[in-house]
Parts: C-alpha cells; structure tokens; sequence
C-alpha cells in the first residue's frame, strides 16, 4: 500500500480574499456597470464605484477592521464572460485574481466597490504580467 503525503493546514500560510470583501448582489453589479468609472488595460478591465458618503483618504486601520463596521470597507467582484473557456480556465483566472487582490489588498484605499473583468489576454500573460497591469491600473482609478 502506497502512502500519500498530506500536507497540514498548518504548513500552509493561506491570504485569501476574505467573505467580507467579496461584492454581492445583483443589483450592486449592475448599479456598478451602468454608473461605474471604467479602466481598461491589457487583459483586464476594471469598473470602480465609490461608496456613497465615505472618505477615500481612510486606509486600514484598526477601526475599520470592525466586523459591524462596513461602511469603509471595499468591495471586490471578478466576473468573467463564458467565452473566455471552460469551466476550470475560468476557476483558475478567478484564483489568480484573488491571489493578486490579497497582495495588494492591504493598500488598497476603503470605500470602493470594484468589479475586475479579465479578458482573452489573460490567459497568455504571465503571473508577474498580469500582477503588475493589475497593480497599473489600481494606481490610474486611484486606490493604491
């Protein structure tokens, strides 16, 4: 019999994009398309909307760490077309995404909601291109 080697939750340092960070609702989604700033970069489009009543100039601070303060926080969404491939090529374009949002998320500023859209392009680049035209177009709508 054959041993398979498990790793533990505890040799693995996991920075996900957390629940509370996620955008949710439709309704949201479609306020953002119809009335978001849009940016667009090589293989990914980015749509921003601030918060309505809230300061960009908050960062994360202990008080907006909060769990019932909401109000400052940023919202990120991923959508991706089907056109883009099958089911698992699109799964993996999410993973990245969310990987790269956690890198960057503790400089991002609070108060916006964002919906990130990759493109074919995506696909083709690799992790530090993809990394670097993310954090490109973050700086041109203003959050890092």
């Amino acid at each position: 019999m054959t041993q398979i080697n498990r790793f533990k939750l505890k040799d693995i340092v996991f920075y996900p994009v957390k629940r509370r960070y996620s955008l949710k609702g439709r309704d949201l989604f479609r306020e953002i398309f119809t009335k978001g700033k849009r940016f667009k970069g090589k293989g990914i489009h980015l749509l921003l909307l601030p918060c309505p009543g809230v300061t960009q100039s908050a960062k994360n601070t202990e008080e907006e760490k909060s769990v019932f303060n909401t109000v400052n926080e940023i919202k990120i969404g991923i959508t991706i077309q089907k056109r883009f491939g099958k089911a698992h090529v699109r799964n993996k374009a999410k993973r990245i995404i969310r990987a790269l949002c956690s890198e960057m998320l503790e400089d991002m500023l609070r108060g916006f909601h964002i919906i990130i859209r990759p493109n074919d392009e995506f696909k083709n680049m690799k992790y530090e291109e993809q990394k670097n035209e993310l954090r490109r177009l973050l700086h041109k709508a203003g959050i890092l």
